[in-house]
């Protein structure tokens, strides 16, 4: 769970904090971190920032990755809700799901 807790602050610094998205020296991706390229969602028109965070205030956040298989994940949604396939109401338990569709490394 520590091992995903860094993965996600690694992502947020990579997405949030990275040049593309805040340009200036002030916004500078830290060292260790990466973008990943094409993953950036660009500042909606008008924004701009606010300058640094309080250390005790707290930040909420979301980060969305994209599944892994998700042509497979998608034909077996199919399977499942076609009443003439043998899978139809099959559903898998969230382990089984997490082991062949959660993102992976690379994501």
């Amino acid at each position: 769970m520590k091992r995903k807790s860094q993965i996600i602050a690694g992502l947020f610094f990579s997405v949030v904090l990275s040049g593309p998205l805040c340009p200036g020296p002030a916004y500078a991706v830290p060292p260790g971190y990466v973008t990943i390229p094409g993953q950036v969602i660009p500042i909606p028109a008008g924004a701009h920032p606010l300058g640094a965070a309080s250390s005790a205030e707290q930040i909420n956040l979301s980060i969305a990755l994209p599944l892994n298989n998700q042509a497979a994940l998608e034909g077996l949604i199919k399977r499942l809700y076609d009443p003439t396939d043998p899978l139809f109401g099959q559903y898998l338990t969230p382990t089984v799901f997490a082991e062949a569709y959660s993102p992976t490394q690379a994501a």
